[in-house]
């Protein structure tokens, strides 16, 4: 740079003709604008550098500079830490005291009548039971479709309105 700045100087000192002073100028001039740019860019620099920065002078969201991750850790005595962990843990010197919530029976009448229900549906749309009813409130015919594996023979369930499912042979 510094041999640059010295003939540029020359050129302009000591202008051989006027085509040369034209150019010199002109590379003058520009060096000039280079140089004001440069100063610019450093004044807008140091601008930025005075600004609040996030995560340095302004937290997201609110956080303290508290809440940042710690570089330098804490000695810790864990065992201490273990032993206040296990007292916090007892369980109440009077723990029957406790309340508990009463338990219902697993299965009403309701529940056992609907899940029979539900449970021959399966069955007759899956191909293993036939249903026949011949008309509405009507008693209602289970046949098995395919033979049980125990035996050859088919199971007849008749049921009628009001009465239990019962097992009667074939007939």
């Amino acid at each position: 740079m510094a041999v640059d700045l010295t003939v540029l100087r020359s050129r302009l000192l000591l202008p051989a003709d006027p085509a040369d002073i034209r150019a010199a100028q002109a590379q003058a001039e520009a060096l000039r604008r280079q140089m004001i740019g440069r100063v610019e860019i450093g004044a807008a620099a140091d601008w930025l550098e005075r600004q609040t920065q996030l995560g340095r002078h302004v937290f997201a969201r609110g956080l303290p500079h508290d809440a940042l991750p710690v570089t330098g850790g804490r000695v810790v005595d864990v065992t201490a830490l273990l032993r206040a962990c296990l007292v916090a843990l007892q369980p109440p010197a009077d723990a029957n005291a406790l309340y508990r919530v009463p338990s219902k029976p697993f299965w009403t009448v309701a529940d056992a009548v609907a899940s029979t229900l539900l449970a021959g549906l399966e069955l007759a749309r899956e191909g293993v039971l036939a249903l026949q009813q011949s008309g509405t409130f009507a008693a209602v015919s289970v046949k098995a479709d395919a033979p049980p594996a125990a035996s050859g023979s088919a199971t007849l369930l008749h049921a009628e309105p009001g009465r239990n499912l019962g097992s009667q042979p074939p007939g």
